[in-house]
């Protein structure tokens, strides 16, 4: 498991991922609360750069659902699955460097702020497509697979919080 240490300039506890393990947890009772609006929190600041392909950050995105993913190209995208069909809103980051994103989805628009700022929106409508079965968990640090965490994320995380409901722009600022 990743170790949780406390750090005095965040005033926080933060858990530090050495790409090799996750948390998870269940989420096959709560499709139903985000299905049309919810928002997705994560305060982290990653090692190093994915160097192909990517790596989840705080995700639940096999065969359907929604997360934080960072890319090879240096950007993290807010990925959400609506009527079986992958949507993404992204923003550069670069390592070692603090980022607070939230990701947000109203059922209409899928929006991504990076530090308090709207970085971008994307008009998309529907219902959130849920993992098969076998995925229908949330992991912190990295990817919901078939029974399995993969994709491993490296780096620290200090806050990862899911909403079932759609912060205001006041409450992204605040």
């Amino acid at each position: 498991l990743p170790i949780v240490t406390y750090d005095a300039s965040l005033d926080k506890n933060l858990a530090d991922f050495d790409g090799t393990s996750a948390y998870s947890f269940d989420m096959s009772d709560f499709y139903d609360d985000i299905e049309s609006s919810f928002t997705l929190e994560v305060y982290f600041n990653a090692d190093t750069k994915p160097t192909s392909s990517y790596k989840d950050i705080f995700s639940n995105q096999q065969a359907g659902g929604f997360g934080f993913e960072y890319n090879s190209n240096g950007k993290v995208e807010f990925i959400i699955c609506i009527n079986g069909t992958y949507f993404n809103v992204s923003v550069s980051i670069t390592t070692d460097e603090w980022v607070h994103l939230i990701g947000t989805f109203d059922g209409q628009n899928l929006k991504l702020y990076k530090n308090g700022t709207l970085a971008e929106t994307l008009k998309i409508a529907g219902k959130i497509t849920p993992p098969n079965v076998n995925s229908q968990f949330l992991a912190i640090g990295g990817d919901s697979g078939n029974n399995v965490v993969n994709n491993f994320f490296d780096g620290k995380i200090a806050i990862a919080n899911l909403y079932s409901n759609v912060l205001t722009e006041n409450q992204v600022l605040s």
